[in-house]
């Protein structure tokens, strides 16, 4: 069963999102640091790594410079379009993993 599905992006700023399901989703961590080009972002927020290509449904930009797709890249999960329970969960995750 799933817990739904989450929408993502490599940076707050970045105007390209995707939506991911939830069992995508490796690493589940707070940070303030983006995806792609390390930007810091002005608050913590629950990032994870994914696939690539395995966005459900739109697309996150990236240069695939690190090698051939697919590969793994860091996003950031915005609670605004996402499924509230997978957030919940993706989000007890990272508080487990808080030093």
């Amino acid at each position: 069963m799933t817990l739904g599905e989450l929408r993502a992006k490599r940076s707050p700023f970045d105007w390209q999102e995707a939506i991911y399901r939830f069992e995508d989703f490796d690493e589940p961590h707070w940070s303030q640091v983006s995806g792609g080009a390390s930007r810091r972002m002005p608050r913590e927020m629950v990032c994870g790594y994914v696939s690539c290509d395995g966005a459900v449904s739109g697309a996150v930009g990236h240069r695939g410079i690190h090698g051939s797709c697919p590969h793994r890249i860091k996003v950031c999960v915005t609670t605004s379009g996402s499924s509230p329970k997978a957030f919940a969960e993706l989000r007890r995750i990272a508080d487990s993993r808080r030093r």
